[in-house]
C-alpha cells in the first residue's frame, strides 16, 4: 500500500492523484540513489555492467547511464510495447548505445540474457510478484550475477504495510500484509511483502551474503493525516530529505522503513 507500490508491468501511485504522492515518490527516489551511492557504485569497476528489473520504464537504468558514463546496461520490460518505449527515452537522453530494452516474462530471463554475468542486479517486487512464491524468482534473479557481483533489492516492508492499512482502518488487508501479500487495490494485483530477516533466508538459500540491509522512508507515512501538511517549499523538503538520510546510516533504523534495501554479494568462484 506504499505510495509507490509497484508490481510488474505497471506501477501504482498517488503521483497523479495528489502533491503529497509526488513528493513522497521524490523523497523516496532520492532516498534510494544515496543508498545505492553509498553501499553499490563505490564496489563495482570502472566499466561496469547492469541490469534493471524494474517497475519504473527504464527509469533507473538511464539513471545509472546518465551518472556513470562507462556503464553499459539491460533494462527488462514487461511487453516489447514497453520496452521499445523505454528504448525510445533512451534514445532521446543519448543513452541508446549503452542501455538495451528488452521484453522478458517471468522465466525467460537467463535464456534471454545468456550466461553473461553482470557485476549489478537491480529489482523491485514487482518482478518477485510474478511469482506464487518469491524464492522462484529471486533464484532466476541471481542467475543473472557474475561472481562477485552484486544484487540490490527494494523491496516493499510487510510490517510498514500492515501499519499503513491499520492507519486507514482496514483490518483484513493488515492482517494480509503480516501473512506476506499485500492485496492491492481495485484493479492491482497483489504484492509480496518482506521483512528483514525474510531477506536474509532467502539471499542465504541462494548463497548470496547480505552485506547490507536499510529502509526507508522511516519517518514520513503517505496514508497518515499529519502528511497531507507535508512542506511543499524546497527548504522544508531538504530538512525532512536530511533526517531521513541520517537514518539511513543506521543499522537499527531499516526496519521500520516503508521499502527495504538490501545489497547482496555473490562470493567470487575459488582459485
Amino acid at each position: 500500500m506504499t505510495s509507490s507500490a509497484q508490481y510488474y508491468g505497471t506501477v501504482r501511485t498517488r503521483d497523479e492523484k495528489d502533491a503529497p504522492g509526488r513528493l513522497y515518490g521524490r523523497l523516496t527516489d532520492a532516498l534510494l540513489w544515496t543508498a545505492l551511492e553509498q553501499s553499490v557504485f563505490s564496489r563495482l569497476p570502472l566499466s561496469f555492467t547492469y541490469v534493471d528489473v524494474s517497475a519504473r520504464a527504464g527509469r533507473w537504468a538511464r539513471r545509472i547511464a546518465a551518472e556513470y558514463p562507462h556503464s553499459t546496461g539491460v533494462h527488462i520490460a514487461p511487453t516489447p510495447e514497453a520496452a521499445a518505449e523505454a528504448g525510445a527515452r533512451s534514445a532521446r537522453a543519448g543513452h541508446g548505445p549503452r542501455v538495451r530494452h528488452l521484453a522478458a516474462r517471468p522465466g525467460e530471463l537467463a535464456g534471454l540474457l545468456g550466461g553473461h554475468g553482470h557485476d549489478l542486479v537491480f529489482h523491485d517486487c514487482s518482478y518477485l510478484s510474478s511469482f506464487s512464491q518469491p524464492e522462484a524468482g529471486l533464484r532466476e534473479l541471481a542467475s543473472l550475477m557474475a561472481p562477485g557481483g552484486l544484487m540490490v533489492s527494494f523491496l516493499p516492508s510487510r510490517w510498514h504495510t500492515a501499519h499503513e492499512y491499520l492507519g486507514c482502518g482496514d483490518l483484513q488487508a493488515a492482517l494480509h500484509s503480516l501473512a506476506g501479500h499485500d492485496p492491492g487495490g481495485p484493479g492491482a494485483p497483489h504484492a509480496h511483502l518482506f521483512t528483514p530477516g525474510q531477506i536474509r533466508l532467502l539471499c542465504r538459500a541462494l548463497d548470496l551474503r547480505v552485506d547490507a540491509l536499510t529502509g526507508f522512508p522511516g519517518l514520513v507515512l503517505p496514508a497518515s493525516g499529519c502528511y497531507g501538511r507535508f512542506p511543499y517549499e524546497e527548504a522544508g523538503f531538504a530538512d525532512v530529505l536530511k533526517m531521513e538520510r541520517e537514518l539511513l546510516i543506521d543499522p537499527d533504523s531499516g526496519a521500520r522503513g516503508a521499502n527495504l534495501l538490501a545489497v547482496a554479494t555473490r562470493p567470487a568462484a575459488s582459485p
